[in-house]
């Protein structure tokens, strides 16, 4: 999975250097090179702080089917922590909050439809999408994990800036 990113990561790269003015015919030196090291060093970086913080795809516990003891304030508190905790693993390619950096091929998901999110994470699952990762990060959540990121996604007071 690793040596796909890395070479969809290396076309993107190539592909904008080449399309500088000026640019030299080694796409891999100088800029290419440091732009390729930057957004691989990203995609690291957002794996080990999501391995720190337990969230990988399929991490979630599942909720009982009937609230416990505890307030139902606090089992919705539970579950939007548990929501943004998932979707701080969309932050490595989609950017803090769901908010992508200007100029990158990769969507925002800050502020799309709820459904939106929900039908293309479920193609992307089902193998009816293609993508880089997305098709192998989709098939690590439930169902209920996708309608939870999509729906942490889709409220503007959770990913405003």
């Amino acid at each position: 999975m690793a040596a796909r990113v890395d070479a969809r990561v290396d076309a993107q790269v190539d592909a904008r250097a080449a399309a500088q003015p000026g640019a030299r015919s080694d796409a891999r030196s100088g800029a290419g090179r440091r732009a390729r090291v930057a957004l691989r060093l990203a995609g690291a970086l957002g794996a080990l702080a999501c391995a720190a913080l337990g969230v990988l795809p399929g991490s979630a516990q599942a909720q009982p089917a009937v609230p416990d003891s505890r307030t139902t304030v606090g089992v919705q508190a539970e579950r939007a922590l548990q929501a943004r905790q998932q979707a701080a693993s969309c932050a490595a390619c989609h950017g803090p909050d769901g908010h992508a950096p200007a100029g990158s091929p990769i969507p925002g998901l800050a502020g799309k439809p709820q459904a939106q999110m929900i039908e293309q994470m479920l193609a992307f699952k089902n193998g009816q999408r293609a993508g880089t990762v997305m098709p192998q990060l989709a098939r690590g959540y439930s169902d209920a994990e996708i309608v939870a990121i999509a729906a942490w996604f889709s409220d503007p007071a959770q990913t405003r800036r």
